[in-house]
């Protein structure tokens, strides 16, 4: 009976590794292979004739391999399938031992799963990223390199190659800093024009942007319109040639942290969210956002409405904890100064 329930949980936990690597397949074999082997070999020590070094063995291996990997796992839930077996492994011998001996051996296996309970109800609760106070006065003891990031990246108009790439002085700057690459923070983050909150600029977008099929604007039509009714965006930066450019200043700036800007991190599975990565960094706007009621006030313009504002990306006074629901591909921000923020996203692989 044991061989079987053994056999089914090797099954159960080789297409559970398999699933989410399935788009490379060598791969994806290689990592199911390496998971299921200490289920394959506990099924080779249950054998039709029970002798006696088998038993010791078996006792061994169903003592030694969860102990091992659940040290090498730190207590993950990922150890979970291991500790099954290992008990499946020896519960005849238990259920058959001495009544002193049972009580120890069934007490041992209720420590075992409470101790295995209990790390990973702390890590459910636990954020593994750096706390804020630690970000905050890494960003403060290195604030004008920061600045300095940020300039060169808005006026960075090299395309083709990655950021760092652009200059020697620039991953120099990176690598003090420890930040492994800067980016767009597009998507939930939005785009922000000079005085964005203004009736002016947000007519100035609802024109060039929401068209008829047949009356869509070019680039070069959106670049005269935005010089002469926006004067001011191409204020202060390298000269813009085109709306990549205008994207380039008006987004705002993802600087994810990391050692090797050649080797960007995806960030960290946890156990509350192991679908996802959660990664945390620092953001900033081009533009002084407002803030209300838990939320970056957000803009937008429709063709009933000339403007609106409605709650954009939410916003939080600590994010040393996880925040409530959060959701896949959401980011959420916590407050530095007026144009500077931590953010916390969450993506999926």
């Amino acid at each position: 009976m044991r061989r079987y329930l053994i056999l089914i949980l090797t099954v159960i936990w080789g297409c559970i590794v398999f699933l989410p690597g399935s788009a490379l397949l060598a791969q994806a074999l290689l990592r199911t292979s390496i998971a299921i082997l200490p289920m394959l070999i506990a099924l080779l020590l249950i054998g039709d004739r029970d002798v006696r070094w088998r038993r010791g063995l078996r006792r061994f291996y169903g003592t030694a391999m969860p102990l091992f990997i659940l040290v090498v796992k730190t207590g993950s839930l990922l150890s979970i399938p291991y500790v099954l077996t290992g008990i499946l492994l020896v519960w005849p011998e238990i259920v058959a031992a001495r009544r002193r001996t049972k009580f120890m051996a069934i007490g041992f296996v209720c420590l075992l799963l409470g101790v295995l309970a209990g790390i990973n109800s702390w890590r459910w609760h636990h954020m593994p990223l750096p706390a804020d106070q630690e970000l905050i006065g890494h960003f403060e003891r290195n604030r004008p390199i920061f600045e300095r990031l940020v300039q060169e990246y808005r006026n960075c108009r090299i395309r083709g190659k990655f950021f760092y790439q652009t200059s020697p002085e620039v991953l120099e700057m990176m690598k003090k800093v420890g930040v492994d690459d800067i980016g767009q923070a597009s998507g939930p983050f939005g785009s922000w024009y000079p005085k964005p909150y203004s009736r002016e600029t947000l007519e100035v977008l609802k024109f060039i942007q929401i068209r008829s099929v047949e009356d869509v604007l070019t680039g070069e039509e959106k670049m005269k319109v935005l010089k002469q009714r926006l004067p001011s965006l191409f204020e202060g930066v390298a000269p813009l040639k085109d709306m990549m450019d205008v994207a380039q200043v008006t987004t705002p700036v993802r600087f994810d942290l990391g050692p090797d800007p050649s080797k960007p991190e995806w960030g960290k599975i946890t156990v509350r969210y192991p679908d996802s990565f959660l990664k945390k960094g620092f953001c900033y706007y081009p533009q002084l956002p407002r803030l209300e009621d838990g939320h970056v006030v957000a803009t937008g313009y429709s063709l009933k409405d000339k403007s609106y504002t409605r709650p954009g990306i939410r916003v939080f006074e600590f994010l040393d904890e996880y925040p409530p629901d959060l959701q896949r591909y959401e980011c959420v921000v916590k407050p530095i100064d007026p144009q500077w923020f931590i953010y916390l996203c969450r993506y999926a692989p």
